[in-house]
């Protein structure tokens, strides 16, 4: 029942794969298929993303996770797990402070060639 979905999360059609999506969890609850749920979570999880909601995408991972662990479902325990990681580096603080040393970086080199505005072409960049 998951097989539309990577079609159309590929194509940008979050809605249409979030309807699908949730009648598939539905379905995958209702007959106790942890295999279908976990994918269907899975997923949900890229449209969670999509959305900037990233501890409902945290807490939708680890649901799948349970279910894939309980399936002894190494190939899915896999895909959730890399997810989890894309979470992490999504969300770490760490790249926060790589941005903000990145940004600290490149102040300095405008400030070096006599850069004020902060542009990377500096004041030609309204010309």
């Amino acid at each position: 029942m998951n097989g539309f979905a990577p079609f159309l999360l590929a194509h940008g059609l979050f809605t249409q794969a979030e309807d699908y999506l949730l009648q598939a969890e539905q379905a995958a609850r209702l007959l106790q298929d942890k295999a279908g749920l976990a994918t269907a979570l899975l997923y949900l999880v890229r449209i969670q993303w999509n959305r900037g909601d990233y501890n409902k995408a945290e807490t939708t991972l680890q649901e799948g996770l349970a279910l894939a662990r309980q399936n002894a479902d190494t190939e899915q325990i896999c895909r959730l797990l890399n997810a989890f990681r894309e979470l992490q580096r999504m969300t770490s603080d760490e790249n926060q402070e790589y941005l903000a040393v990145a940004l600290y970086g490149l102040a300095r080199v405008a400030k070096a060639r006599g850069d004020a505005t902060g542009h990377p072409r500096g004041a030609r960049a309204g010309a």
